[in-house]
């Protein structure tokens, strides 16, 4: 009998089980000929009667996997849209949950592109073609919700996004929560490293950028502290220690250079002499100075 090549090793079945149960069930022996072949004929040897009934298990059998071969082309409708990839993470949603939600309500294969795809704006939905536009339409509401919230763009400090970020992430969805907003930070590699971006009510992003500000003030002076501090107490170079010693010796302790006032006279001169002493040989001797008042 004819069956097409293509259906072959569905009747096989892994590791031939399929054309065992077939020839066991109807005691018949099946013979499929092999891939290099390309043919289409099955042969199938037995009692008479056997052979009409495994040449009809055959048929059904060939009818489903032509029913599957055309749910499977049916299924394979191809929706492509344009998303801005900044919108990408919120279709993804958090641990893909809201990816997983639109495949699983539409019964679709969603897939995003890839971080170094060429068409980094394209989504594909991949189903039955009802389904992948209803899917196409669901992920359009989400981009319209996105683009309807108000857009603040904040700079900050790249050394401060971590801080921003806490512990696994706890930091920035605490924010995220308090404010009402969704907060993007930057990659890396992205043109502008610094630029923060809030999304959400009006008001709410607005207050939001002033808190992000407000940390990130404190958070840089703990930095500029913290630098400076290491500066402080970092052990100095040999070179350092070098310059330090040069322009005198060590040892010599503080001294004065020439020309002090007091310097240039006899030091004896300016002072007075007590009971004679320093008179010359021959010379009269020099009056005992008066203390006190004259009388």
């Amino acid at each position: 009998m004819e069956v097409a090549y293509e259906f072959h090793r569905f009747i096989i079945g892994a590791r031939g089980a399929g054309v065992r149960q077939l020839m066991e069930a109807h005691d018949v022996n099946i013979r499929v000929p092999q891939s290099d072949q390309q043919s289409s004929i099955i042969t199938v040897v037995g009692g008479k009667n056997n052979v009409e009934e495994a040449r009809l298990a055959l048929l059904e059998r060939v009818e489903e996997l032509e029913k599957e071969k055309e749910d499977k082309a049916a299924k394979s409708f191809e929706v492509r849209m344009e998303v801005n990839p900044e919108y990408h993470p919120k279709i993804i949603g958090r641990k893909g949950a809201v990816i997983s939600k639109l495949r699983q309500d539409f019964d679709v294969n969603v897939q995003l592109p890839k971080k170094d795809a060429p068409d980094q704006h394209v989504i594909t939905i991949v189903g039955y073609e009802d389904a992948a536009n209803r899917a196409r339409e669901a992920i359009l509401k989400i981009v319209s919700d996105i683009e309807n919230m108000a857009r603040e763009e904040v700079r900050i400090d790249p050394r401060v996004h971590s801080m921003i970020i806490g512990r696994r992430g706890a930091g920035i969805r605490k924010i995220m929560s308090d404010f009402k907003v969704d907060i993007k930070l930057p990659r890396d590699g992205d043109a502008e490293p610094d630029l923060v971006v809030i999304m959400g009510d009006e008001e709410q992003a607005l207050d939001c950028k002033e808190h992000l500000l407000n940390m990130a003030e404190e958070f840089m002076q703990d930095i500029q502290d913290r630098e400076w501090m290491e500066e402080y107490t970092k052990p100095k170079s040999k070179q350092d220690e070098q310059g330090a010693g040069k322009g005198g010796g060590a040892g010599k302790g503080f001294q004065v250079s020439g020309g002090a006032p007091w310097q240039g006279a006899s030091d004896e001169a300016n002072f007075p002499t007590l009971g004679g002493a320093g008179a010359g040989p021959g010379g009269p001797a020099p009056s005992t100075p008066v203390w006190g008042p004259r009388r």
